[in-house]
């Protein structure tokens, strides 16, 4: 199996490819493609030309980090800025990885950073 290593950057909401390589590993797996309109939360998807979504990992947004503090809340972290990486399956099909985040004061999804894989 090969899968695509994106390393991204960000500085608060602004987000930009730092580095792609290809790897002989096994991508995770994808998350169920059930329909998230009403879920919040942040994800990564690998899209074909259609715009259809082939592979979904949830992630924990890096750009928002927070602390868990005693009594099980959470405080934001100081940095805003900083990269992660997503591994994600070498798939023929896919054209696009899109990051996606839906807050729960938003009306749906947004896609928030798009790299084309051609």
């Amino acid at each position: 199996m090969s899968a695509v290593r994106l390393t991204v950057g960000y500085r608060g909401d602004e987000l930009w490819l730092v580095g792609r390589q290809a790897v002989r590993t096994v991508a995770p797996l994808s998350a169920p493609l059930v329909d998230l309109r009403t879920r919040s939360g942040f994800w990564c998807e690998l899209r074909d030309a259609d715009g259809r979504v082939l592979h979904r990992q949830v992630l924990r947004d890096p750009r928002h980090p927070t602390d868990e503090v005693a009594g099980a809340r959470h405080t934001p972290a100081g940095s805003t800025d900083g990269v992660f990486t997503v591994l994600v399956p070498a798939d023929t099909e896919a054209t696009d990885v899109v990051l996606v985040q839906r807050r729960s004061t938003d009306r749906g999804p947004l896609d928030v950073w798009r790299h084309g894989l051609g």
